[in-house]
């Protein structure tokens, strides 16, 4: 049990469970902090107070629920059980405040808080499943992160409410049609939700009273007032609290989506009711003057132009997407499970473009999915058309950002679509965070990436920057950040490249190899093929490399890693020709990238090619830290018997790189060219200690041979001979050499 578990003094046992404290208490139950012994973590421990048989039904009800949803913001439940007679379910602890504790000072954050929930609830509503109180008090925040909680009134779609005897749910935030003990749905949950909002921005909710019976009259008759602070915000609203079901959001994820432009500062979808539709319910209610006069309004309304252009922009959008796009997007779940399907859905959306070429929305999800297919070209054309048809549109500025960073390395194609993201709205700020982060000025990245955080908590991007910044000096820390990211969202396929990059620097194969697989699966970009095929060639799988950077190269003929991987492995396989093809083009599409240059000048040494020595010169002059530069130009140099030039440069590369086997190797060879004995053992030794490869045992057995160290020559050369497997290029010299010492020893 941690330490913690153990300062406190326990309340009783149950079982497993250690109960420690009671944090919560209602008319039908209590909650305890409790610690599970078996599982080592902390749960919350929910009891049935009573025995009523409804009460009973209810509780286990919402156990069952709870425990059939599986979403980052609905908190989860472990175990049901029964203890003394009393039922219990142990769930997720929340160590958090409920939404109705909270500051009100934050707008932005508490709408993303509600944005968050909506699609938790939406999650449950895929599920058949409505969640009827939704509450500020049902809603609770754990380190910026909103958790739905209390589904012990949930019920499966179209159930209805009994209002015999007692009101089932809390008045101010129930539906209409609950008050009324209809049927309910989805909507009835984004009523609620927008009345939770509701109370969040005016400090109260929509409709109170002194009497249960007075809140319900109002919540089914009387139309709540704005709440006030925001026009766009209001309208998100009064929109959820329509009398009506059918004028609401459809679903919980539209209110998300909603809320989510204006989090990005987008023109909303939803508008105000129209003249005409407030007209016409003042009519059902007023005298004949009272109309008169909101006729006469209306008419001087219309006249002058009063309605205000941005609402039929809006309405106009919302038209289009009611008719057209959200209809696709629901089919998009079946389509874009494989490849072949998310074109298909391209294709669709094109076609729908081309029919309605000013929908912003439309352009930014065909971004979306021409991303998850490598079509990064067509996604950037798709999320500069969004830009330019709204040009507050964030989002559209960062995601062109991103593909030129991520995908391009095009940096200052990056920085200007960043900075043309406009404001101080979390999608500028991460912009800046990126720019300052490649740029060096880590500080100032996080600063940025803290701002951004709290301005839309829900957003992995801010992670993602974090675990790029922490990866040199603290990959622990960078992998704990791109996991969250992961977390935030299970489908951000750089979150996973870049834990495998991490992750392989560590050593960590297998994660890593896991991590790029699992980043293809998401979105097969150039980048992720070329770092699994070279986790894949340290695995010692050379095809299974080879098939990735070939489909690196593929997807992007601008991948220099790509082809610079691709040229290693043709230079094993002894294939100068393709070797030094794929180093020139890497050479090509990056003049500065030293590492092509030693592969191109490693194969033309093997191939007798001229070229050689000006390639390992210009990867030291563009990289004078690169250990394999000067490696290989000491290697040269050692053919060429420059014996003293080479143990320079082999020196150098031992300083940069120490304890590298290859290095101790050759400088041990330079060693014997050089007459230095003593030296010449100990690097060979210590390379056979680091790698025993044949050709370091040959090395030592010359070496021996030189010293007349027979028996040890013997043995080194019959090691060298046990280790060279059939074929091996240098076997016969190993075996000459072997047969020597035997002569020489007298055998």
């Amino acid at each position: 049990m941690p330490r913690r578990a153990r300062t406190i003094v326990p309340v009783s046992s149950l079982g497993k469970f250690v109960k420690l404290e009671t944090i919560g208490r209602g008319g039908m139950g209590e909650v305890c902090k409790a610690f599970d012994t078996e599982l080592d973590r902390w749960v919350a421990l929910k009891f049935l107070i009573g025995s009523d048989p409804e009460d009973v039904a209810r509780f286990k009800r919402e156990a069952q629920t709870a425990a059939r949803l599986s979403h980052p913001n609905i908190a989860a439940v472990y175990e049901v059980g029964d203890a003394a007679d009393r039922p219990f379910i142990a769930m997720q602890l929340i160590a958090g405040p409920t939404l109705s504790s909270l500051p009100r000072t934050d707008r932005r954050a508490l709408a993303a808080l509600v944005r968050d929930a909506a699609l938790a609830v939406h999650h449950a509503h895929e599920r058949g499943v409505v969640h009827r109180d939704l509450k500020p008090a049902n809603l609770m925040v754990e380190n910026g992160r909103v958790f739905v909680m209390d589904f012990g009134l949930a019920r499966r779609t179209g159930a209805r409410t009994s209002l015999s005897g007692a009101v089932v749910g809390t008045p101010a935030y129930m539906s209409p049609e609950q008050a009324r003990g209809e049927a309910t749905d989805a909507r009835s949950d984004v009523y609620s939700l927008g009345a939770t909002l509701y109370e969040l921005l005016a400090g109260r909710p929509p409709f109170e009273g002194p009497q249960v019976y007075e809140v319900l009259l109002r919540v089914i008759g009387v139309e709540p007032r704005p709440p006030g602070g925001d026009a766009d915000l209001d309208t998100v609203v009064l929109k959820c609290l329509e009398k009506e079901p059918g004028r609401r959001y459809a679903t919980a994820q539209a209110l998300a989506e909603d809320l989510t432009r204006w989090l990005d500062r987008e023109p909303i979808l939803a508008h105000p009711p129209s003249l005409f539709y407030r007209l016409r319910k003042r009519l059902a209610k007023r005298k004949l003057p009272v109309a008169l006069g909101i006729v006469l309004a209306v008419l001087f309304a219309s006249y002058f132009g009063f309605i205000r252009p941005q609402w039929a922009a809006a309405a106009e959008q919302k038209r289009i997407d009611d008719e057209v796009f959200a209809p696709l997007r629901a089919r998009l779940p079946e389509l874009t499970r494989t490849p072949d399907g998310t074109r298909r859905a391209i294709a669709l959306f094109e076609a729908a473009l081309a029919r309605h070429p000013q929908f912003w929305d439309g352009w930014m999800k065909k971004g979306e999915l021409c991303e998850q297919v490598a079509g990064f070209d067509e996604a950037l054309a798709a999320y500069a058309k969004a830009a330019a048809l709204n040009p507050r549109l964030g989002a559209a500025h960062y995601r062109r950002g991103r593909i030129y960073m991520d995908e391009r390395n095009a940096f200052d194609d990056a920085r200007r679509a960043f900075e043309a993201a406009p404001g101080d709205d979390e999608y500028a700020l991460l912009g800046r965070a990126r720019v300052a982060a490649i740029t060096g000025d880590s500080a100032r990245a996080l600063a940025l990436c803290d701002r951004a955080e709290a301005l839309a908590p829900h957003l992995a991007e801010p992670h993602l920057v974090r675990g790029y910044l922490f990866s040199p000096t603290e990959p622990a820390r960078a992998i704990e950040c791109l996991t969250r990211a992961i977390a935030l969202d299970p489908r951000h396929g750089m979150a996973y490249y870049n834990r495998g990059i991490v992750r392989s620097r560590l050593g960590d194969l297998k994660g890593a190899l896991a991590d790029h697989t699992a980043a293809l699966a998401i979105r097969p970009g150039s980048e992720a093929f070329t770092a699994r095929g070279a986790v894949k060639h340290s695995l010692g799988d050379v095809d299974g490399a080879l098939a990735d950077f070939e489909a690196a190269i593929k997807g992007n003929p601008k991948a220099k890693n790509a082809y610079c991987n691709r040229s290693g492995i043709r230079l094993i396989r002894r294939d100068f020709a393709g070797a030094i093809e794929d180093a020139s083009r890497a050479i090509e599409i990056d003049p500065g990238f030293a590492e092509a240059y030693v592969n191109r000048g490693m194969a033309r040494h093997d191939s007798a090619a001229a070229g050689a020595r000006s390639d390992f010169d210009e990867a030291i002059r563009l990289d004078p830290k690169y250990a394999g530069a000067w490696h290989a130009r000491g290697v040269l140099r050692l053919a060429g018997s420059d014996g003293e030039g080479a143990l320079a440069d082999l020196n150098r590369a031992l300083e940069l790189r120490p304890a590298h086997a290859s290095s101790l190797y050759y400088r041990g060879r330079v060693h014997i060219l050089l007459a230095h004995p003593d030296e010449c053992l100990h690097d060979l030794s210590e390379s056979i200690r680091l790698d025993p490869q044949p050709d370091a045992y040959y090395a030592r057995a010359y070496a021996h041979m030189v010293m007349r160290s027979y028996a040890a020559a013997v043995a080194d050369g019959e090691e060298a001979l046990r280790r060279a497997p059939a074929g091996y290029p240098d076997r016969e010299r190993i075996e000459r050499l072997l047969a020597d010492a035997r002569r020489a020893k007298g055998e």
